[in-house]
């Protein structure tokens, strides 16, 4: 070294003490950093895939899923898609989807689903076993993806959405290797008086009895975030957000003053 610095030391005391400090405040901070993620939960923070826009109907969003999503669409050959039922746009927007999807490679050519959800056109498709048989529906779904085949599973959006801890798509994760993607679908309110309203209320933890408190409190966060974009009276709005690592939230409503 050419240039070594010189000047008063520090006494060995002084200077074991301040590794000694410094040492545990190292560990205090790991373990306040532990505790809160065991606190809090591991949720990421979503990711925008396509920003507040206007659909002019359920096919334009179709299109633009199918579009915004190709690459990750390409690597998911099992495709679990949640709707309401109730809300008719959102079912033609997945029997759409699943229209539209031509592209080889990227096509969903096996569809599970109840008999009501089925998307007409589909001569290849398997009614979806009772909720409480996941080890059958996973199964078959193995017995689908080694024989070639690409699936879309619909399903109610509560039970698509890997947010929600221990509805069936997460049920089948545990009971087997299958590893889905996910596009949940609902509506949500676009001022905070509709909040009321929500099909999956935001209801804080310690009160939710339904397991689905923070979903909907995830929902009516990202709605919150657009409550001053304003579209004419009428239209259909949405947007789509990544939740998780392969989980994808599809929020689709129409505009209301």
């Amino acid at each position: 070294m050419l240039f070594e610095l010189t000047g008063p030391s520090t006494p060995p005391i002084v200077a074991a003490m301040t590794k000694k400090l410094y040492w545990a405040a190292v560990i205090l901070i790991a373990i306040a950093g532990m505790t809160s993620m065991v606190y809090f939960g591991l949720k990421p923070r979503p990711v925008p895939k396509i920003k507040l826009s206007h659909f002019e109907n359920p096919s334009v969003l179709a299109n633009a899923l199918l579009m915004r999503l190709r690459e990750e669409l390409r690597q998911s050959p099992l495709l679990f898609l949640g709707l309401d039922v109730s809300h008719p746009e959102q079912l033609e927007t997945v029997k759409t989807l699943l229209e539209n999807d031509q592209e080889p490679g990227i096509r969903y050519d096996l569809v599970v689903a109840p008999d009501h959800f089925l998307p007409e056109g589909y001569l290849v498709h398997e009614k979806l076993p009772p909720r409480d048989q996941v080890e059958t529906l996973a199964q078959g779904l193995e017995k689908g993806l080694e024989a070639g085949h690409r699936i879309a599973v619909i399903v109610p959006t509560a039970d698509a959405a890997q947010y929600v801890s221990g509805n069936l798509v997460n049920q089948l994760k545990a009971a087997s290797k299958l590893t889905p993607m996910s596009l949940a679908m609902t509506d949500f309110p676009r001022t905070r008086q509709q909040e009321s309203r929500m099909t999956y209320p935001c209801i804080v933890a310690g009160v939710d009895q339904s397991g689905l408190g923070p979903f909907g409190c995830l929902v009516a966060q990202t709605a919150r975030a657009n409550y001053r974009k304003r579209y004419p009276e009428g239209q259909f709005v949405g947007l789509v957000e990544q939740i998780g690592l392969s989980d994808y939230l599809i929020l689709y409503t129409q505009e209301s003053p």
